[in-house]
Formats: C-alpha cells, structure tokens, sequence
C-alpha cells in the first residue's frame, strides 16, 4: 500500500481517474466490499502496483525433477531453479515499456479487464499450488485501503522529496528510506 500511495502520488493522472471511478461506485452504491470489488480501474492498479513493485523478490523455487535443458542451459535434476518476479515484471519481453507504471495495461479500450493470455507475467503471489494463501486477503486489504484514502484524501509528493528507492532485506521488497507524502484532505 506504501508504493500504491507512491505511485498515485506520482502519477496525478491516475489518482485523478481512480478518484473519478470510486466517486461514480459510491455515489450508485456505496463504497462497501462488493462495489470495491467491482472497481475495475482500481483493479488495474493494484495489478499495476504489484507488477511494478512486487513485495516479494524471490517467492518461486523449484526443484528439477529431472535433467533438464532450458535455452542452452543445463540444469542436473535435484537443482533449485529461482523465479524472480521482480525480472519478469520489469522483462520488455513480457511487458510494452515495462519500466513505466501504466495501469491501464491491464485494461482493453473499453474499460474492462484485459485478460493475460499468459499467467505467468504476473506473479507477485507465486503461481501453482503453492501460491500465497493469503492473496484474496492482502486484494481486499489494499483495495479497501485505497479507496477510502484516495475517497478522503488527494495525495501528493513533497517538494523536494527524494524519489523512492526500493530495497531488498532478504525476500521482502520495501521502501530503502521513509516515504512522505501530503494529504490534503477532500471537501
């Protein structure tokens, strides 16, 4: 949630448009659980947050359960292979300007959900059956979050704040320093 209210900090244009799209749900049907759920901008970016800052690093090790060569590599059977999800979410071989923070990439030119035709681009919550279980969780936690600050609050950056470094201490990705911002509170 920390670089979410980063991000829509630094990117006024987005605030603006997730600010328009919970003010529309909330005054059709309230902000509550299935209306937060429905937001489809939102959607977008908490996909795009979590693609361009992944909370965990390294979440995927597998072992080989078998010889096996992948593009010219050769990996003996009983070797742990680690997907990073930090180098596929940043790849440009799975994402158009993958360094720039767009959340309407996950977005078709209606506004609706652009549906991956493949899962393994995004992964801040592991993939298969070992996936983070507390994934739908830690969706409503930040959705919910979200929409009240931004439905209370017009964020912004500090003059002369330094931009966000991210660090790695062990496998969670975090803030290297404190992140400041204003809120300027919403009439």
């Amino acid at each position: 949630m920390t670089y979410c209210s980063y991000l829509i900090s630094k990117y006024p244009d987005v605030q603006k448009k997730l600010f328009e799209e919970i003010e529309e749900v909330k005054r059709r049907r309230g902000l509550n659980y299935d209306s937060i759920h429905q937001m489809k901008y939102l959607d977008a970016v908490y996909k795009e947050t979590l693609r361009y800052y992944p909370p965990v690093i390294h979440f995927i090790n597998r072992a080989c359960l078998s010889d096996i060569t992948i593009r010219d590599q050769f990996y003996p059977k009983g070797s742990v292979v680690t997907c990073l999800s930090h180098t596929i979410h940043r790849s440009e071989s799975n994402w158009e300007e993958a360094e720039v923070f767009n959340p309407d990439r996950f977005m078709n030119e209606n506004g609706e959900e652009k549906m991956s035709k493949d899962g393994l681009k995004w992964i801040p919550f592991g993939v298969g059956p070992r996936y983070c279980v507390g994934m739908r969780f830690a969706e409503m936690e930040f959705k919910t979050t979200i929409a009240k600050l931004v439905d209370t609050f017009e964020l912004s950056i500090p003059e002369g704040e330094p931009d966000l470094i991210p660090d790695c201490n062990g496998v969670i990705m975090r803030p290297k320093d404190p992140v400041r911002l204003n809120l300027k509170l919403r009439i």
